[in-house]
């Protein structure tokens, strides 16, 4: 009997789950005896589970757009099928990932999280005031990015729809309750767990490593790529630059959360009037 895709996504999703839980044990077992450091840095270069670790936590994070997702009603300009509890499911399992991030961080490599992912205490008028400066730049260079390949380059306007299927459901259907979950896992789970592992993790072990750019460069092409939106890739791209940028400047993950948030509800917000506008 052949595989459909959500079985296939499924399997590889458990499969990388056990690797994941392997992981976490090795590093355990190897570390049995040996107090926890309260590092704020790597004192040692990153190795061969951390690079399995961080591979694999961006194939799941991936994976979560589509997990669970049948849209097989997607044919013939159908509205592709996604429930209420698919989204909610999707949200969880971000915020599993987001544990076990914490987790490896902890027991495995023996820093305190907090301080290596930059969560620290700040005030919150610096992080909103480093959010909307952030975001404004990066918002200007994200457009005119996108007008100039689309314009410049390739000659022709940008298509107006977006490939990703959360964001076509979102924008036709009528069903507020399903919305309303969109808004949640977009709005609050995303960014949290989004940037955690594309600036907390990603971005700050290569940081470590390579410095800033080749860092930025790695994660915002990781995290452009795992959003699967032909379109979108490039401004995502820019985007994740200036969220990693905002977090190199600021030294606080705070920064890029809410500058993460407020560019995710400012476009569903945009599509919720857009939609509302049509009859």
């Amino acid at each position: 009997m052949e595989a459909t895709h959500f079985e296939s996504l499924r399997l590889a999703y458990w499969v990388t789950f056990a690797l994941f839980i392997g992981s976490l044990l090795i590093g355990l077992w190897k570390r049995r005896g040996t107090p926890a450091a309260e590092h704020d840095e790597p004192q040692s270069k990153v190795g061969a589970l951390d690079a399995a670790f961080i591979c694999g936590l961006a194939f799941l994070c991936g994976l979560t757009y589509v997990f669970g997702m049948d849209t097989t009603g997607a044919t013939g300009g159908q509205l592709p099928v996604i429930t209420t509890a698919q989204v909610v499911g999707s949200a969880l399992v971000q915020v599993q990932f987001a544990v076990l991030l914490v987790l490896y961080l902890r027991l495995v490599r023996g820093f305190a999280p907090g301080a290596f992912l930059g969560l620290r205490a700040r005030s919150f008028g610096a992080v909103l005031a480093w959010a909307g400066g952030g975001l404004f730049v990066a918002v200007l260079l994200m457009y005119g990015m996108m007008m100039a390949w689309w314009h410049g380059v390739l000659g022709m306007a940008p298509p107006e729809d977006s490939d990703q299927v959360v964001v076509q459901v979102f924008q036709q259907s009528k069903d507020d309750t399903l919305r309303l979950a969109i808004i949640v896992s977009a709005g609050l789970v995303a960014p949290m767990t989004e940037e955690l592992t594309y600036r907390g993790l990603i971005y700050g072990f290569a940081q470590r490593l390579t410095g800033h750019w080749p860092a930025a460069i790695l994660s915002s092409a990781l995290f452009a790529l795992v959003h699967v939106d032909a379109v979108a890739s490039l401004p995502l791209f820019v985007l994740a630059l200036g969220l990693a940028t905002a977090y190199h400047r600021s030294r606080s993950l705070w920064v890029p959360i809410l500058m993460h948030m407020l560019f995710n509800g400012w476009n569903l917000a945009a599509m919720l009037l857009e939609s509302s506008a049509t009859p």
